[in-house]
This record gives C-alpha cells, sequence and structure tokens, in this order.
C-alpha cells in the first residue's frame, strides 16, 4: 500500500458543508513537509507558497494554498 492509498483510504470526519480541500491533499502536503522537515503549520504552509507549483501537478487547490488553520484543526 502507498501513502496515497493510505491517505485515500482514512475517513473524512470534517463537516462536509465547510470542507474547501479534500483530505487527500492535507495528508500529502503534510507528509512531504514532514520530510522537508518543518516545524510548525506555518512552515509547512511556507513550503506549500514556495512548492505550490510542484504540488499543482497533483492537486487542484482552486482554493489556493492551504492556511496554517486548515493543517492545525
Amino acid at each position: 500500500m502507498t501513502i496515497l492509498d493510505f491517505a485515500k483510504s482514512m475517513p473524512d470526519h470534517r463537516q462536509q458543508v465547510k470542507v474547501r480541500c479534500k483530505s487527500l491533499d492535507i495528508a500529502f502536503i503534510t507528509v512531504v513537509a514532514m520530510i522537508y522537515g518543518t516545524q510548525d503549520w506555518e512552515d509547512v504552509v511556507a513550503l506549500g507558497e514556495c512548492k505550490k507549483d510542484f504540488f499543482r501537478k497533483f492537486f487542484e487547490l482552486s482554493n489556493g494554498m492551504l492556511s496554517h488553520d486548515t493543517f492545525n484543526s
């Protein structure tokens, strides 16, 4: 099982009316950020902004890069 397969299999318990991004996007960006050695959610967002062209190869990110509040909740 790949990391992406595992992330796709995770249940999404969020209130669907409030969802602006896919849980797979959050999981994948978080894993990449951990590999890069980020220290907190603000670092994750900063990395995402710097690498958004890379992330857009895999995800729509139609609402832009995710905020630190998205990762922290």
